[in-house]
């Protein structure tokens, strides 16, 4: 029995592909099968396999299941062939940041003709597998597969769908990882492209703030002591009463706490993260003082940039940021494709724009026709900026300096 077969581009058409009309990927997408001896000699020859990283493979790899056969073995872009069915290693995945358009960046890559995301088709840009931000479950990949497991972080094909079709998977939590994390992903799929997006870190927490408000995931205080103030707890109100009665602020019961329900106000903001545990106001934004549930850590772009830098090569990290997305959302993923190595696919034929001015693809539902919240105000945009300003310096590696003043608007 062979262990390994590379499956080549026979396909010229889209076979059993949900896809815009017009869309089509060229001819010289076509190749054959080729046999090998032993699955350990894919990543060396991956190299030579592919123009683009793992995309546009001229050679696809195959690999028989088996249940000894290790996944990190494996790489971006190959499959596996279980019974009669085969699932796709992601060739590339949008790893962050969160409340900056990832949703919406997966929703238009989805509907590339040559791209297939986590859990298939869909109407919006909503989904992600979460795969990597948990430590266990890549060494469970191929059983997934084969026991046709909904949260595997490959993807289950169609018809003749491996011969052209490429997948990718969206989990913005991915930046935020930590770094044996993030060589646990390397490990796996060393070969895959990742890309950031990256939003005004002062919209992105606000954002995030009112994300998790709606979410329910702050407690507001009843009690005359915390009256009308906010605080961050994945415990519940009684760890919240614990902790206050820790530093000082007794008498607290958990029910003096109540869930604070969204859209959200300024003020409830600035009571999260410009006050202490004990109530303190700060002068300045402090992210180990103030609880903020990691609100403002995920904007510290640069050191998760970094720790991603130490095991992927720069060329296979693009970043990209969010208001030139949705300035320009055609043309920002026609640079996107070009880098990703695939067949150019126009996007404006099916573009609209929505009642609150954006551009988004037709059919396709968008966050950006939701009802806006209340604007964050100027004083909180200036100590949040001035916050924000000390780590823009570190993120000049990645993105050019004067692109950053121009687009955010924060002087550092």
């Amino acid at each position: 029995m062979r262990e390994l077969a590379i499956l080549i581009v026979l396909s010229t058409s889209l076979v059993g592909c949900q896809h815009l009309p017009g869309a089509s990927v060229p001819g010289s997408w076509a190749s054959s099968y080729m046999e090998m001896d032993k699955p350990s000699t894919l990543r060396t020859l991956m190299p030579a396999l592919t123009n683009s990283s793992s995309i546009r493979l001229e050679l696809r790899p195959l690999v028989e299941y088996s249940p000894n056969l290790s996944p990190f073995l494996l790489d971006a872009g190959s499959c596996v062939h279980i019974g009669t069915q085969v699932a796709c290693l992601p060739s590339t995945i949008i790893i962050g940041a969160m409340k900056a358009g990832t949703a919406e960046l997966q929703g238009w890559l989805s509907r590339h003709p040559a791209m297939s995301r986590y859990g298939g088709p869909s109407s919006s840009g909503t989904g992600e597998a979460h795969y990597f931000d948990s430590l266990g479950k890549p060494l469970r990949a191929l059983a997934a597969f084969a026991h046709g497991g909904s949260n595997a972080v490959g993807f289950r094909m169609r018809g003749a769908e491996p011969a052209y079709k490429y997948t990718f998977e969206k989990t913005p939590r991915y930046l935020f990882m930590k770094d044996e994390q993030i060589d646990r992903m390397h490990r796996f799929l060393p070969s895959a492209r990742l890309i950031a997006i990256l939003r005004n870190p002062v919209s992105r927490s606000y954002s995030h703030f009112q994300h998790r408000c709606r979410q329910g995931n702050f407690l507001v205080g009843l009690h005359p002591k915390i009256k009308g103030r906010v605080f961050a707890s994945k415990s519940g109100p009684a760890a919240v009463a614990s902790s206050l009665e820790a530093v000082g602020v007794t008498g607290i019961k958990a029910k003096d706490l109540a869930v604070l329900n969204g859209p959200c106000t300024n003020e409830q903001f600035a009571s999260l993260v410009l006050h202490t545990l004990n109530g303190t106001r700060l002068d300045h934004l402090n992210m180990e003082q103030a609880r903020t549930g990691g609100l403002l850590a995920r904007g510290y772009y640069a050191r998760q940039l970094q720790a991603f830098r130490r095991h992927y090569p720069h060329e296979q990290i693009y970043v990209m940021l969010t208001e030139d997305l949705f300035h320009d959302f055609p043309g920002e993923m026609d640079r996107l494709q070009t880098w990703l190595g695939l067949p150019y696919f126009d996007y404006r034929p099916h573009i609209r724009v929505n009642e609150r001015g954006f551009t988004v693809l037709q059919g396709l539902k968008s966050k950006t026709d939701n009802s806006a919240y209340e604007p964050l105000n100027d004083e909180l945009k200036a100590i949040l900026g001035k916050f924000y300003a000390r780590g823009l310096h570190a993120l000049t590696d990645f993105i050019d300096a004067d692109r950053l003043r121009t687009t955010w608007g924060i002087d550092f």
